[in-house]
């Protein structure tokens, strides 16, 4: 099914002051070489040995999400945790899959419980596959507001310093992303996932914050 993709390219001259993420998404795309390229092949072919259409079209893609996931690959970002992580993996695999027609949930779901064997010393850790187009009716908006929560603590910097150079760039972020027509979706994608205090903080910069403040704690 065709839907709307996030636009990396746009996102980075409108937004730069978030380059360490649209530089995360361009390395997610990258093919798979060196590190531990066999292993991932281990676990690629097992997780794709029931499919008989399209299995190197999985295949492909599985390499492409384990390397993603692994916390010991190269492409790292200082403060971005491994369930950060989980979410961007996720974010870019909705607007990666479009353009290669995967829609085998029970496929995808194998390949992300997979992904736990990855370990960094002797922690696991696990990602779950996130369908959003079967939970959200406008999945894009949804990805867009997670990529702000995720990023919450360098927007807040940002708007702190007016003077500096991607304060503007910020602003503008702000102002795109939360408008009065989007309230109500926030509203209840914040209170599903218990993101109360978040919101507050979000709503805080935007004009009229006070008016939407008192309107979400009626809902808290």
């Amino acid at each position: 099914m065709s839907h709307d993709n996030l636009n990396i390219s746009q996102l980075r001259d409108n937004y730069p002051f978030l380059n360490n993420i649209w530089d995360l998404y361009d390395s997610f795309d990258k093919p798979v070489v060196g590190g531990s390229k066999e292993i991932y092949d281990l676990i690629c072919k097992l997780a794709t040995d029931s499919l008989h259409n399209d299995k190197t079209e999985y295949y492909n893609i599985c390499m492409k999400i384990l390397r993603n996931l692994d916390l010991n690959g190269g492409n790292q970002v200082e403060g971005v945790t491994h369930s950060i992580r989980c979410n961007h993996v996720n974010n870019w695999l909705y607007n990666s899959k479009d353009k290669i027609n995967l829609s085998n949930k029970n496929i995808m779901d194998r390949i992300f419980d997979l992904s736990g064997t990855l370990t960094k010393g002797n922690k696991r850790y696990e990602c779950l596959y996130y369908s959003y187009d079967e939970n959200y009716e406008d999945p894009i908006n949804i990805i867009r507001l997670r990529i702000f929560d995720d990023n919450m603590e360098i927007i807040k910097n940002t708007l702190m310093r007016k003077g500096q150079q991607n304060y503007n760039f910020c602003q503008k972020y702000m102002n795109h992303k939360i408008h009065y027509q989007q309230l109500k979706l926030i509203i209840l994608v914040v209170l599903h996932l218990k993101f109360q205090q978040q919101l507050v903080q979000w709503l805080e910069y935007l004009p009229y914050s006070h008016y939407y403040i008192r309107l979400i704690q009626n809902f808290i």
